[in-house]
């Protein structure tokens, strides 16, 4: 979810690039930095085949879904300006940018149903994928964040399989409840004033 140009070699977001060069916890990835010819290499070869079909799906779309795990804890770079407990669900739409605040309360009120705390925009808003594919006036979209913790162990990555089959059935479940409450090219309009108080 970054762009092709994104690196960062000397500063703290090394961990945040295109091409991470640091764990989460701030140890390097490498023993030896990989070389700018090398991770451009790596960009032709996985970087932009993956968006080159991202593209061409993005024609006959009506709306874009960009899933993501979300750490459980706050990545060290990012200490100095994220704070608290991250929520079960993190929902982005790049400041309502990419997709109305109807959209989002919609997937907000569906996933709080089912127990999990939500965010919106907080910790992350969205990137790349929702910032080049995703528009309110065109092909709206919005960003998922779902929680490792929910899932799997953190420190093992051992994963738990049976809250996975149960996540997979609700979200499939939330799929089909917004296909049908879904009018495609309405978020391009006005839409209700929406009450996003609570986040």
């Amino acid at each position: 979810n970054r762009a092709p140009d994104e690196i960062y070699i000397e500063v703290k977001q090394r961990g945040d690039g295109v091409v991470m060069l640091q764990q989460a916890n701030g140890i390097d990835l490498y023993e030896e930095d990989p070389t700018m010819e090398e991770m451009q290499e790596w960009i032709e070869s996985y970087h932009r085949p993956f968006h080159s079909r991202l593209k061409h799906a993005m024609k006959n779309a009506a709306f874009l879904i960009d899933g993501h795990s979300l750490l459980p804890y706050i990545p060290e770079w990012r200490k100095s300006f994220e704070t608290g407990e991250r929520a079960d669900i993190s929902l982005g739409n790049r400041e309502y940018c990419s997709c109305s605040a109807e959209t989002m309360q919609f997937f907000r009120e569906h996933y709080e149903a089912l127990g999990y705390s939500v965010t919106l925009n907080d910790p992350y808003p969205g990137r790349y994928i929702l910032g080049v594919y995703a528009n309110r006036l065109s092909t709206p979209g919005i960003q998922i964040e779902i929680n490792r913790k929910l899932y799997m162990n953190n420190d093992t990555f051992e994963p738990f399989d049976d809250v996975i089959e149960r996540m997979n059935t609700e979200f499939n479940n939330i799929v089909r409840d917004f296909v049908e409450w879904f009018e495609p090219k309405t978020d391009s309009r006005d839409r209700p004033m929406t009450d996003l108080s609570g986040n």
